[in-house]
């Protein structure tokens, strides 16, 4: 009966077992600033400040599970928030940063949060984009970035891709206050970009480490119970006779 309970145990485990989340998709550009304004040394390079030709270094991280989610061979687009389908997808997006100088700021994306690939015929897509709607001004500040080519140059396998490619892609930056002043704006020239998972999850239906842990324990203690009654167990001869009533 025991030995029973204890292969039940390990069994559940096995089959509660859930499959890990999918990894978050970071996508990475680099590049130089083509024209903007710092008009309150955000990037600590004083108010006013040209951020003309600086280098910059803009993160996105998305979450693949996040949005909706449209795909089609050679295809997947990812995209949410407040002012897309009437808000019923949250934005996917995790993370959206902007560094010069190497001050960072990060934009939120509640307003709107969108990721593309696109490899279909005669395209070649890379699109990030996070937008949010400040308030009481209702003044729009937005990071956006993107790499199109009228061509099939730049592969796309699955949402789990690793990618760095050199772009001629373009961008646009700007970023206000509640009470609707200007705080940064300017246009982005990336030269370079790198999409990657966050981590690599492995693929089908994996246990969690504390399953595993506990499918591992169970199983222990199965072996050691089955030892240890066996070993113990008297033989027949010397069994004595169970007490009559």
């Amino acid at each position: 009966m025991q030995t029973t309970t204890l292969l039940a145990l390990a069994l559940g485990a096995m089959l509660g077992a859930t499959s890990l989340p999918a990894a978050p998709i970071v996508v990475t550009w680099t590049g130089t600033v083509l024209n903007g304004i710092d008009d309150t040394s955000v990037f600590g390079l004083g108010t006013g400040a040209d951020l003309t030709g600086r280098a910059f270094t803009a993160i996105f991280q998305v979450d693949p599970a996040g949005g909706l989610l449209t795909s089609s061979p050679g295809f997947a687009q990812i995209r949410g928030g407040t002012n897309f389908g009437g808000g019923t997808y949250a934005s996917p997006l995790l993370l959206a940063s902007l560094t010069i100088n190497g001050n960072t700021y990060n934009f939120s994306s509640d307003y709107f949060g969108g990721y593309e690939r696109d490899a279909t015929p005669g395209r070649s897509t890379i699109y990030t984009e996070a937008s949010q709607q400040q308030l009481p001004s209702g003044a729009i500040e937005f990071l956006f970035l993107t790499e199109f080519r009228a061509d099939n140059s730049i592969p796309f396998t699955g949402l789990g891709e690793s990618l760095a490619i050199a772009v001629n892609g373009r961008g646009i930056f700007q970023a206000y206050t509640g009470a609707g002043s200007r705080l940064f704006a300017g246009n982005l020239s990336p030269t370079f970009v790198t999409i990657e998972s966050l981590t690599t999850p492995p693929t089908g239906n994996v246990p969690e480490p504390g399953t595993g842990v506990l499918v591992v324990t169970a199983l222990s203690a199965v072996l050691l119970f089955k030892r240890r009654y066996t070993g113990s167990r008297p033989n027949s001869k010397d069994r004595p006779n169970a007490a009559r009533s």
